[in-house]
């Protein structure tokens, strides 16, 4: 077993781990239950590195994750070789469409094997199956409820996780909505929120994986626009964490928006 270094790029000045799985798998398969610690290049900012000391080989599913879990960066890696060598992650997130979609640079497919770009599809996240699109709609001054579909088993799953945010990059703290399930709304238009009852997530079939998001209309008043919503399921018995990305887009309702 050879100390392979993975390279990745994440906002800068955060404390991250290296998470890797087989593609499609489930299986966390380094420095279980954690993952491996990631450094921050002193020169290169936003540039990380983790030493990996099991013998991986081939490509893997690579998440970026805080100490609390939260996914920061979904990549895939480069085909790995179980030796000493440095290999990157790649981003197949990146989209010049509706998300879900995957649209490779040309570097990109250099870097790739045949194998991963054939996979990218799957890598592609799940929506909404209640709207059948990726695009979600939020009406302000109206009571939000969206329903999540088809999700699969997760009667496993030990928190749920949705955030909306202006842009992908910002931190939970950051977000117009930020709702736990264990909790309810925690974070309001980029303020902590003392009444946490104003949002809530409830599991209506674990079996199924289906699952109501309930916004008071008081909280739904945002900017007229597009935003990005993250519902994220964790689940450490499995060592898994089920992300779903979708775009959430606030329209004119009864009331002004919130400033």
């Amino acid at each position: 077993m050879a100390e392979t270094t993975i390279q990745a790029k994440a906002p800068e000045g955060l404390a991250l781990y290296l998470e890797l799985f087989d593609v499609f798998g489930n299986t966390l398969l380094n420095n279980s239950p954690t993952g491996d610690a990631m450094t921050e290049k002193t020169n290169n900012v936003g540039t990380y590195t983790a030493t990996v000391t099991e013998a991986l080989t081939g490509v893997k599913e690579a998440n970026i994750v805080d100490g609390d879990g939260n996914l920061i960066r979904e990549y895939v890696t480069e085909e790995l070789s179980d030796d000493t060598g440095t290999y990157r992650c790649i981003d197949l997130s990146a989209s010049t469409g509706d998300v879900g979609e995957v649209t490779l640079s040309q570097d990109d497919i250099d870097d790739i094997v045949s194998g991963v770009v054939g996979a990218a599809s799957a890598l592609a996240v799940k929506t909404a199956d209640s709207l059948g699109t990726d695009e979600l709609q939020m009406i302000t001054a109206d009571t939000w409820v969206q329903g999540f579909t088809g999700l699969g088993d997760i009667s496993t799953v030990d928190e749920i996780l949705f955030a909306m945010k202006e842009d992908d990059e910002d931190v939970d703290a950051d977000s117009l909505l930020f709702i736990r399930q264990s909790t309810g709304l925690e974070v309001f238009n980029k303020a902590v929120h003392a009444t946490p009852g104003n949002a809530t997530i409830v599991i209506d079939d674990a079996a199924a994986g289906d699952l109501t998001i309930t916004v008071d209309s008081g909280f739904t008043g945002f900017a007229f626009g597009t935003n990005k919503g993250t519902l994220k399921l964790l689940d450490t018995s499995l060592d898994r964490t089920i992300v779903n990305r979708v775009i959430v887009n606030t329209v004119e309702g009864g009331v002004d928006e919130v400033t």
